[in-house]
This record gives C-alpha cells, structure tokens and sequence, in this order.
C-alpha cells in the first residue's frame, strides 16, 4: 500500500476485446481482482463486486477487472453462472489451476497457503491504495469513496486494556501515534520484523502495529 502499482498488459477474456494496459487508465480508480473459477470463496466475492462496486459506481470512473490463469471454457462458465458483467483478463504464465500467471505474482501477497481472494485498488495516481487476501468489501468501499469524493472519514477503533493489534486502513494526514490514540502509554509502538520488534512512532496504513493502552475505551 503506497506503492505505485506495477504495470501489465494482458488480454481480455470475457466482456471485451482487446487488450489492457493498467498504465492506460490512470484517469479511473482500478479494482483488480485476481481469482480462480476452482477456489469456493471466488464466487460470492466477484458477484459481490459486480453488484456492490461495478453496478453501483460510475464506470468511468471505477473500473472493475477480473484476472485469472483459468481456461477460456471455465472463465466463460463462471462469468454466465455469476452475472459478471465486468471485464475480465488472461494472466498467462500459470498452470492453469487455482494458481495463478505471472501477474498474479507481480502482486504477491503473503496468504498461509491460501492463493485467494487477491484484491488491489489503484487509484489515479497509479497508486496502491488497496490491498489484501481476505474479503473485506466494507473496506473497499470505504476507500473507494474517499478517493472519488475526497471527504473525509471518521472511523471508531475500540481497544482494550494491555497490549492491542491496530493498524490504520487509510492514509491519515497526521499518522503520529500518539496523536490517532492520545489515550495509548508513549513510546509503546511496535511492529515486528524480521524475527524481531521495533519501536515505531508513525503509523503507515497497511501495516500491523502493537500499541499498549492502560484502560478499555474507544478512539
């Protein structure tokens, strides 16, 4: 996250023709959705898309893509038994199971074994704005207003007493630790890396954090 998105260009399976070049689109904010046809949790999420996201927003503005290694019969199955009506491309380069091509990997992110869900959202900029290996379409949505409107958000991070796991999903103008949870004890921000913790005092989206608090409470 924040990181500038690394460019590909594949061709379209379902839904267009031609091909795609994420570098041609900067005017837009990008969904892109890596899946497999084979992995249950697919299904219901990339219907969920086309309903929540693709149908609900304006598509010059958010454009959804679907990304697959999968052949052309089961992408052609899935789009009908699914209703996705968004476009979706070939990554090749993988064996053609629930693994995916050479794309998939340009956007590798840690998952215990698990290949999907593989969710990115880019925005103008080229930026990476989105990321994750889990379903968590609440949160795309949060995101994707905000950088389509600009307005601000305001989330409610409960946290209890001793030690707590946070991490903030958005870019914040002030990431300082002390200032997002004034009621936290100083100097108690830590990540771990590398087999090891680290003191940290700003707090970067994406990023898991441990932060010592001396009561229950809400911030």
């Amino acid at each position: 996250i924040g990181e500038p998105a690394p460019d590909f260009n594949l061709d379209y399976v379902a839904n267009e023709s031609g091909s795609f070049q994420l570098s041609d689109h900067l005017d837009e904010v990008v969904v892109l959705a890596f899946f497999s046809p084979q992995w249950p949790v697919c299904s219901p999420e990339l219907s969920d898309f086309e309903t929540t996201i693709w149908q609900t927003y304006p598509q010059d503005e958010v454009l959804v893509i679907g990304i697959t290694a999968n052949n052309q019969n089961q992408i052609d199955n899935f789009v009908e038994e699914n209703g996705i009506t968004y476009p979706v491309l070939f990554d090749p380069g993988g064996g053609g199971g629930v693994q995916g091509g050479e794309t998939y990997d340009l956007y590798y992110l840690p998952n215990d074994g698990s290949p999907y869900p593989r969710d990115f959202i880019v925005d103008e900029s080229g930026i990476i704005q989105y990321a994750n290996n889990e379903i968590d379409t609440e949160w795309m949505l949060i995101i994707l207003n905000e950088l389509l409107g600009n307005q601000e958000i305001e989330l409610t991070v409960p946290y209890s007493e001793n030690w707590n796991m946070i991490g903030p999903p958005l870019s914040v103008e002030n990431s300082d630790a002390q200032f997002l949870f004034p009621e936290s004890v100083e100097n108690t921000l830590f990540t771990f890396t590398e087999g090891g913790y680290s003191q940290e005092s700003i707090l970067n989206s994406g990023i898991g954090y441990w932060l010592r608090f001396q009561s229950d409470g809400i911030s």
